[in-house]
């Protein structure tokens, strides 16, 4: 997201806005950054971008995909689907629920 440490890799892209996920989601704090699940009840905000493939492959590297980070797609509120990076089931179920980042 703006302000955000990673976010100049997303410099480049193109900004289409704030949206918020489907209440089908959990966000989780892995102490210095967030992650997703693909389950749980709640809506999380962020921001959408329209990346290239050259800005999908820097991502899917500093993201760790698909080893630290899966790339899938997540349902937005009003029903479009895009992609995010899930943290895959079962990784780090000690980490505590929240309800926004930062």
């Amino acid at each position: 997201m703006r302000g955000q440490r990673n976010h100049s890799f997303l410099d480049d892209a193109r900004h289409l806005g704030p949206e918020r996920t489907a209440p089908a989601y959990t966000l989780v704090s892995l102490g210095p950054f967030p992650a997703l699940r693909e389950s749980g009840s709640t809506s999380v905000e962020g921001e959408l971008y329209e990346v290239d493939s050259a800005i999908l492959t820097a991502l899917d590297q500093l993201e760790g995909h698909p080893d630290f980070y899966q790339r899938g797609a997540v349902e937005l509120a009003d029903g479009r689907a895009a992609v995010t990076y899930f943290l895959p089931a079962g990784s780090h179920s000690e980490a505590e629920e929240i309800s926004r980042w930062p």
